[in-house]
């Protein structure tokens, strides 16, 4: 069990491409409730205190809670955050970021639009898509190619994976290149969709019938790093472990400790693989700009900012797949997600738009 996190855990579910995490249990002792704001913790007893004292006790601790997280999460972009990142947040060459080519209503983006992201993105070494529907791993891998990129493909549904592969295998044409990875499954034993043994078997498939079609690149898994924790073998069927981690899920977490903390689990997975020099890439990791506290965790446009901040100090030499590009409207949240589901994209946000383009400003001032 994870240091810090001993009620903290991904919570299966059916719904896809959905990160789910589950709250952090409450106290069992009825008698006692707990409310947190921030790092401070205040325990009451409410069986020794009058009623009309306690509720108006409980009433005040809630809204102090409420209006420091309120006030938080309404934190503008203070020009001191934007000018300590200076245009060159992520740095060319080093770091993935993750994409999925469909528009606000779910239907597939064109080639033309593909094209356009992908501009937006050339600062990244490679963009991750999770699935070859919508044409994407064509389309995808096509812009990618324009922008001096590589590509993380995925074959999300391992029931069909043959037929997913030889898409991947018509959008290299022989040229593989622009291939950084080839993913079977993002979280499939999270979701209980299937089991580790199921998922090393079609890691093993995978692998053999890219290797006939030329490919010799990496070839994983991808799941949460508890679950790649709890069974190991699934790294060890990868070429590198892959795994994805999220601080925001933990609600202990704050943004300000976002990269420490993921650090932290990539170092554990690490120790949890038989074979211990095989690398370690966190390959989804961010931070929500909009929706419902968790905890500590508080999302919000300026906490997301300083959670990339802790992130890139953490992992200065790459190694990390930033998610996402752009916010994803087409989703739906459930009761784990914390409202937030929508709002982890990096590239589109109305009000801060002109902020975020002086930080991420793609490709000014590198050379390439």
């Amino acid at each position: 069990m994870l240091e810090g996190a001993s009620n903290d855990h991904y919570l299966n579910h059916p719904c896809r491409r959905i990160r789910a995490y589950v709250r952090r249990k409450p106290f069992n002792d009825v008698g006692n409730r707990c409310f947190c704001h921030s790092s401070n913790l205040v325990l009451l007893n409410i069986n020794d205190i009058p009623i009309a004292t306690a509720a108006i006790i409980v009433i005040a601790i809630v809204f102090i809670a409420f209006t420091g997280l309120e006030k938080d999460a309404a934190r503008p972009l203070s020009p001191d955050l934007i000018s300590g990142i200076s245009n060159s947040l992520f740095g060319h060459g080093k770091y993935g970021i993750s994409y999925t080519a469909y528009n606000d209503d779910g239907t597939c983006k064109t080639q033309d639009q593909v094209d356009s992201d992908m501009a937006q993105l050339r600062q990244f070494a490679f963009v991750r898509f999770y699935g070859v529907d919508c044409n994407q791993a064509q389309t995808i891998s096509k812009a990618a190619r324009g922008n001096n990129m590589q590509v993380f493909a995925g074959v999300f549904d391992i029931q069909n994976m043959n037929n997913d592969l030889q898409k991947i295998i018509d959008a290299a044409d022989g040229d593989w290149s622009t291939f950084h990875t080839v993913s079977v499954g993002n979280e499939l034993v999270n979701r209980g969709q299937s089991s580790p043994a199921e998922v090393i078997g079609a890691v093993n498939s995978a692998r053999n019938r890219l290797r006939q079609a030329g490919y010799q690149g990496p070839v994983v898994t991808v799941d949460t790093f508890n679950q790649i924790i709890a069974h190991p073998e699934l790294c060890d069927a990868s070429d590198y472990c892959a795994a994805n981690c999220h601080a925001f899920f933990d609600s202990n977490q704050t943004a300000e400790n976002a990269g420490p903390y993921v650090l932290e689990q990539a170092r554990q997975v690490s120790q949890a693989m038989k074979d211990g020099n095989k690398g370690v890439i966190i390959t989804e990791t961010g931070w929500p700009s909009a929706g419902e506290a968790n905890g500590a965790a508080v999302p919000s446009r300026h906490n997301q900012i300083v959670a990339l901040k802790s992130l890139k100090q953490s992992f200065p030499d790459g190694g990390v797949v930033f998610f996402s590009a752009f916010n994803e409207k087409w989703k739906q949240d459930n009761a784990w997600t914390f409202g937030t589901e929508k709002n982890w994209g990096l590239f589109d946000f109305s009000d801060t738009k002109d902020a975020i383009s002086e930080i991420l400003n793609p490709l000014k001032g590198n050379g390439v």
